[in-house]
């Protein structure tokens, strides 16, 4: 990589460094990539996780009974809001 960006002018090396580095950043925010566990103060009860090879968004100012439903990882994915956490199976 650093033949690449030794290869550009200067300024447009940093252009180039700072895109890649606020897409993995937006990816991040936006898919809940950096997000996906709860945190460790955070319990989430043995029967509201997940099961193996599915995924649910989980709100931490809502009660276990009030969570959305166990969904496809691909599609629930894409659909964390701010304030909320994918869980995995």
């Amino acid at each position: 990589m650093n033949q690449f960006f030794a290869s550009m002018p200067r300024g447009m090396a940093v252009i180039s460094l700072a895109i890649v580095v606020s897409g993995c950043a937006a990816y991040g925010a936006a898919s809940g990539g950096y997000n996906s566990a709860p945190r460790s103060n955070e319990y989430v009860p043995q029967g509201y996780m997940p099961p193996a090879g599915q995924c649910r968004i989980w709100y931490s100012d809502r009660k276990p009974e009030q969570q959305p439903p166990v969904g496809n990882c691909a599609e629930l994915e894409r659909q964390v809001p701010s304030g909320a956490r994918l869980l995995r199976g």
